[in-house]
């Protein structure tokens, strides 16, 4: 009677995943995030659902839903690489300028310019060649192929009802007002849609009212399976709002499952159903691949995390971020060595002294053999990094997060190789 308000254990959904009798529904999200993953990640996903391919129920919402949403993602995406490459010939104009402004050597200056010009240059052709592998709007669209063409995952067929048009629909329209009202879930967090620059979706003369969809896919999914023998569903989202899922905070916000009104309403229209679970994108792949004994690498487990933290759940309204967290942890490792050379410039009559006396004592452990000189030169350099450390994680500041102990040890294990670049580069 009370089995809605269950909360399944991690093992006890993994044990249920590769069950001839378990059926997997997809929510939108979790289809439009695919665009956003990096190419490894994105094969390994696809891989995953083509094992459960004819277990799959996609509602009719869900694909419609994508269909409306599908081309502004890819284009917010294509867009946000020429965006980053103006980021880059900004900040790179703008440091040429400080560095002419300090008045330093000729040959600094150029030195400067040309890491800068190398690491830029490196950057941007990273970038294209990311944007060139990436879906592009024209033309045949990779990942929609192969869910809906090569995969044929089941698409279902919406109520009529649902459409604005129907001659039902004011009935309907007050039902639904009256869950907002008295806060039934899902949808309720969503009453103001109407209220948005796009409150429908429409599909050919037809239209829905957005603010209910949470509501159609929840009435689409109970209509689905009713017919259905014993079965064990699982919905993958990467929903969190408060009238979808538990969340306790507990050493940080936690999603635990679905809300159990949600659970009961399943239950009570499908009363053969068993387990009811709620699964992210990172859960479903990783408990998959346990299964199967093949862990994922720590890139794809990364990459999927980091990408759906940045997932908005109003895809009509919030810009979609596109998944750049590689190349911006790229980009700061080479901003980082920016903001080292320009300290090093402030402090070049400390620094070059040091520098060419390391080199000279390098030259001699060739003739010499005597070590003890150079282990003398590392306290020296230790030396100066230590004196001038609040610089140094100053100066990068602006783009890490200097608080983070581990971060500064990153800054400061950068400075001495860079360093050590000067020294050997003679």
């Amino acid at each position: 009677m009370f089995d809605s308000y269950e909360i399944e254990s991690a093992e006890e959904i993994k044990g249920i995943l590769n069950l001839e009798n378990t059926f997997f529904v997809f929510d939108t999200n979790v289809l439009l995030n695919l665009y956003s993953y990096q190419p490894e990640t994105l094969e390994k996903i696809l891989s995953s659902i083509e094992t459960i391919k004819d277990n799959v129920f996609i509602p009719f919402q869900v694909r419609l839903e994508f269909e409306n949403r599908r081309l502004n993602i890819i284009s917010n995406n294509l867009n946000k690489y020429n965006k980053l490459k103006k980021i880059l010939n900004d900040g790179k104009n703008s440091i040429y300028k400080n560095i002419t402004d300090q008045q330093v050597y000729g040959d600094q200056i150029k030195f400067i310019n040309e890491k800068l010009d190398a690491v830029i240059s490196d950057i941007t052709d990273q970038l294209e060649e990311q944007k060139k592998n990436f879906i592009q709007i024209r033309g045949k669209d990779y990942i929609k192929n192969k869910l809906f063409n090569e995969f044929k995952l089941n698409i279902g067929t919406i109520n009529e009802e649902f459409f604005l048009e129907h001659e039902n629909y004011k009935n309907l329209k007050k039902k639904l007002d009256d869950r907002f009202a008295k806060k039934v879930p899902p949808g309720f967090e969503d009453k103001d849609k109407d209220k948005d620059d796009m409150p429908y979706m429409i599909y050919g003369e037809k239209i829905l009212e957005r603010k209910y969809g949470d509501i159609f896919f929840l009435f689409e999914v109970m209509e689905h399976f009713k017919d259905h023998d014993e079965f064990n569903l699982i919905i993958i989202s990467e929903e969190k709002k408060n009238d979808w899922v538990i969340q306790v905070d507990c050493e940080g916000r936690k999603v635990l499952g679905l809300l159990p009104q949600i659970k009961q309403q399943i239950y009570d229209k499908n009363p053969k159903s068993r387990k009811i679970v709620l699964m992210n994108t990172l859960s479903f792949i990783k408990d998959l691949a346990e299964i199967a004994h093949q862990p994922l690498s720590a890139e794809i487990l990364s990459d999927v995390e980091e990408t759906n933290i940045v997932v908005t759940n109003d895809y009509f309204n919030k810009d979609y971020n596109i998944k750049t967290d590689t190349f911006f942890n790229r980009l700061n490792k080479d901003r980082i060595a920016i903001a080292i050379e320009s300290v090093f410039i402030n402090l070049s009559d400390e620094l070059e002294p040091l520098i060419r006396y390391s080199q000279s004592m390098l030259h001699s452990i060739k003739d010499t053999g005597d070590v003890y000189s150079y282990t003398h030169c590392t306290e020296m350099i230790d030396d100066f990094i230590v004196r001038n450390y609040s610089k140094f994680i100053d100066a990068c500041s602006d783009f890490v997060d200097i608080q983070s102990v581990e971060k500064q040890k990153e800054i400061i294990s950068r400075v001495r190789g860079l360093i050590d670049i000067r020294i050997y580069s003679s």
